[in-house]
């Protein structure tokens, strides 16, 4: 959806959104990376099943080093469980950076950040 219209900005530089509707007026479009960087995507999951009865470090998300995308859908009552296939995740952290390494350590420090009480 929009989300990916957006991401495509932030981690090339390409706002997507106008090389898809150029592409589809007819008119010139130009979709080359202005930017170049890694990027990296790593998810919240449950450790264990239960109840979520708190969800702290979401405030310090924003300050984290390349973290430039976040999302939490899980809300404090909901019965959560170990990821066993992909409804199972509760949110996401993408990040970027100049190496996929600094990428991916940037992300997993970040989601470690998030933290779910799970009763």
């Amino acid at each position: 959806g929009a989300a990916n219209f957006s991401a495509g900005f932030e981690f090339w530089g390409v706002n997507l959104f106008h090389v898809m509707m150029n592409h589809l007026l007819g008119l010139p479009c130009d979709a080359s990376p202005k930017k170049h960087q890694a990027s990296a995507i790593v998810f919240l999951t449950a450790k264990k099943e239960g109840v979520v009865t708190a969800i702290d470090g979401l405030d310090t998300l924003r300050q984290q080093p390349h973290v430039v995308k976040h999302h939490v859908s899980v809300k404090i009552g909901d019965r959560v469980r170990p990821a066993q296939e992909n409804a199972d995740r509760l949110g996401y952290v993408i990040t970027t950076a100049p190496t996929p390494q600094e990428a991916k350590q940037s992300a997993l420090a970040a989601i470690e950040g998030i933290r779910l009480m799970i009763m």
